[in-house]
């Protein structure tokens, strides 16, 4: 289950805040505008060994970043609804919809 870090560090150098969730095979980065807005997120995950992570902002959009292969958001949205029980309802609606938009626009390979 992903926790949060309720010790995680603000950057001074940016207006905003960030919480930080984690458990051994997800990492979820969250940062807000000084108002409480989700700007963006970073959910990090280990593939083979190897990780990997999906990067949402408000912005720029959704990008994977990976050493290789082509991402699985339909397994990494299952992993993440398994792992997600104990956050805010929003933000984990927010993550599941986030990924969900890119699962359908980037297909899996069969």
């Amino acid at each position: 289950m992903l926790e949060e870090f309720k010790s995680a560090a603000r950057q001074p150098e940016t207006p905003g805040y960030r919480r930080w969730f984690s458990d051994a095979v997800m990492e979820l980065i969250v940062w807000y505008s000084p108002t409480g807005v989700v700007r963006g997120f970073q959910l990090c995950y280990d593939g083979d060994g190897r990780e990997r992570a999906f990067t949402w902002h408000v912005e720029a959009g959704m990008a994977h970043t990976a050493t290789d292969g082509a991402p699985r958001a339909d397994l990494v949205l299952a992993q993440f609804q398994e792992r997600s029980a104990r956050l805010d309802p929003p933000l984990a609606a927010l993550v599941t919809r986030k990924l969900e938009e890119y699962d359908r626009s980037h297909p899996a390979p069969l």
